[in-house]
């Protein structure tokens, strides 16, 4: 294929003739749906030379090629692809098959295809120019799939160039350039600047809350990200450096470790909290205090079904998630945060941290003599489905698992500069300072169904020790058992609508936990309380993170959940309410499509809420 003397050595998009004083690509699109089912990015790469008032305003835009010998592209075919973050790339010296690519060929017949070919029509000395021109009424169709919780609030993307070499039914990759990443959000939810095309409106602009790009949590993402380039210089085609290794050994290794923790969080989500399961709650807190205390107790005969069948089993998980949480590594989860935006070293890190976790998940089960494969076994035996595995590398890339760790590694990516607030001299507020959670003071007043086992983890996690620092603006708090290296809790304290970023023990509010939209919130003073209402609203993303259909999160979809939160000091103690409710949404319309103000005002004007549970937590103070 390629000799020393045959090589790719310069790859980059170019827009020509331009002579337009701004960068090549934006960093935030508006998109409109057409009557044909075409999806237009408008205004792409960037209005050249002047703006159009249509939807199909586009420009023509080139890859620059340069090659040793020229010859050299004379037998290369380059086509532009549309990328979303999730999705699976080509790397050089991949080879993909051209059958594929061909068969999805954008055309005048297949106006909607994926694979956007380009003709050479400029050279110059060794670079030869491959322009695609967008054609009047067709223009820059992407076919992305927004409208979930998960795709809409945290995926970026990228338009990439792949240069192929046809070798038999297989096109080669010898090189890609990608361009630098950009949002995309549906024009009929941008804001009249956007829509009217300001020239300095798309930063801070008057869209609502993730649609804003100057205060989008992609906002660091997408400022710092830059063109990337990959060009195959080995004379010989390398094996792809894909995150999720080509062999079949290790694919199904991974699968069945993403299999694992999704039964893990199937029963766990599916164990209710009743009379049975007190030693487990009380046992779980006397964990979190000693941080090494076992729910189980001894090692066991081998049999997991012995004292008590699923309540057992449920208690050996408890015990594996205290270890996780225990375990979680900062330092682990800062390195990983650097190859956010190189997909190949993101699945490594992705296999890493799976394959980290699975060792402390073994050395749980060994401490107490269990064997794995029979405790998985009754694990699966009590639920009602199994979790459907991933059987290959590019189903691995849209796996819950995969998505919850895109989604947290963002939130530590943007933390990686966080300075945390820092304590006044004296107090601001009486509610300041270190507080640990009184158990034998609290109490948990349940009026319907009962709260699951992983509720009951993830309250702990958050709420069993707290630092809590409060501005004339804004109320911070942050978990002693945070697990993730994120920015603290803030909540404005101004009684408007707004959503939080981070949950207070570090964990994402954009990860679709249980198929739920997290983070709207509204925060006042009421006097020397503290005043929260939260809401987690239903989405439509498939099948939850257990990969159980049957799940109660999956038999949900339809309701929504309201916690009114107050906090206030009494007598050096801090006292915690939380009242939480379940409502019905009124409207057909998906949730999570709404706008912040839209969820908002559905909230205000729904039927009233059925109380669910109140739970009344005292805590001492420690500083």
């Amino acid at each position: 294929m390629a000799t020393a003397r045959t090589r790719v050595d310069a790859i980059a998009f170019t827009m020509l003739g331009c002579t337009c004083d701004v960068p090549l690509f934006r960093q935030k699109y508006l998109r409109s749906h057409r009557t044909d089912g075409t999806k237009v990015v408008r205004c792409f790469p960037h209005c050249c030379p002047n703006h159009t008032e249509l939807s199909f305003c586009a420009a023509s835009l080139a890859v620059a090629i340069t090659a040793t010998p020229p010859a050299l592209l004379k037998h290369c075919l380059v086509f532009l692809h549309f990328e979303a973050s999730y999705d699976p790339t080509h790397a050089s010296g991949d080879s993909i098959d051209a059958h594929v690519v061909l068969a999805d060929q954008r055309s005048k017949e297949n106006p909607r295809g994926a694979w956007i070919p380009t003709q050479p029509t400029a050279a110059k000395g060794n670079a030869i120019a491959f322009e695609y021109a967008a054609p009047d009424g067709g223009a820059w169709h992407y076919g992305w799939l927004g409208g979930s919780s998960i795709h809409q609030r945290l995926s970026w993307h990228r338009l990439k160039a792949y240069l192929f070499l046809r070798r038999e039914n297989d096109f080669v990759v010898l090189a890609s350039v990608a361009s630098p990443p950009f949002f995309v959000m549906s024009y009929r939810r941008s804001c009249k600047s956007c829509q009217a095309n300001v020239a300095t409106s798309r930063v801070m602009c008057d869209c609502v809350g993730m649609f804003r790009l100057g205060d989008n949590l992609l906002h660091d993402v997408l400022t710092n990200g830059t063109t990337q380039v990959d060009i195959l210089h080995s004379n010989e085609r390398r094996e792809s450096a894909s995150l999720i290794p080509q062999s079949n050994v290790q694919t199904n290794y991974l699968s069945e470790i993403e299999t694992r923790f999704q039964m893990l969080h199937a029963l766990l989500a599916r164990t209710p909290l009743d009379v049975t399961c007190g030693n487990i709650i009380q046992a779980s807190v006397e964990s979190m205090t000693s941080g090494s205390k076992s729910l189980v107790g001894g090692k066991s005969t081998g049999n997991t079904q012995q004292g008590g069948g699923g309540t057992h089993i449920a208690a050996i998980c408890v015990d594996i998630v205290w270890a996780l949480v225990r375990y979680q590594p900062t330092v682990a989860w800062r390195d990983h945060a650097s190859h956010l935006l190189d997909q190949k070293q993101l699945c490594v890190a992705y296999e890493d941290w799976l394959t980290r976790l699975m060792k402390v998940v073994l050395q749980v089960l060994h401490a107490r003599g269990i064997e794995p494969d029979n405790f998985f076994r009754s694990v699966a035996a009590l639920l009602p489905t199994a979790p459907e595995p991933t059987a290959t590398k590019h189903q691995a890339l849209y796996s819950p698992l995969f998505l919850f760790f895109v989604a947290q590694l963002r939130e530590i990516y943007m933390a990686l500069e966080y300075a945390a607030p820092a304590p006044m001299m004296p107090p601001a507020h009486p509610c300041d300072g270190h507080w640990r959670l009184h158990a034998e003071s609290s109490h948990l007043y349940v009026f319907s169904k009962a709260p699951n086992l992983l509720t009951m983890m993830r309250s702990l996690t958050m709420g069993e020790r707290l630092q809590i620092i409060t501005s004339t603006k804004s109320f911070f708090v942050r978990s002693g058992i945070a697990m993730f290296p994120t920015v603290w809790t803030e909540l404005v304290l101004d009684k408007s609508p707004r959503v939080f970023r981070v949950f207070p023990n570090g964990e994402t509010s954009m990860s679709g936990w249980g198929n739920f939209l997290h983070g709207d919130y509204v925060a006042w003073k009421d006097n020397n309380a503290i005043c929260i209402r939260l809401a987690s609203w239903p989405t439509n993303d498939g099948d939850d993170e257990t990969g159980d259909r049957h799940s109660h999160e999956s038999q949900e979809r339809n309701i929504f959940y309201v916690l009114n939160i107050r906090v206030e000091q009494s007598n050096d103690r801090l006292a915690l309410v939380c009242d939480a409710a379940i409502g019905t949404p009124t409207a057909a319309t998906m949730l999570e499509n709404w706008t912040l103000h839209e969820r908002n005002t559905h909230l205000e004007n729904a039927r009233a809420p059925v109380p669910w549970l109140q739970l009344q937590s005292i805590y001492n103070r420690v500083s």
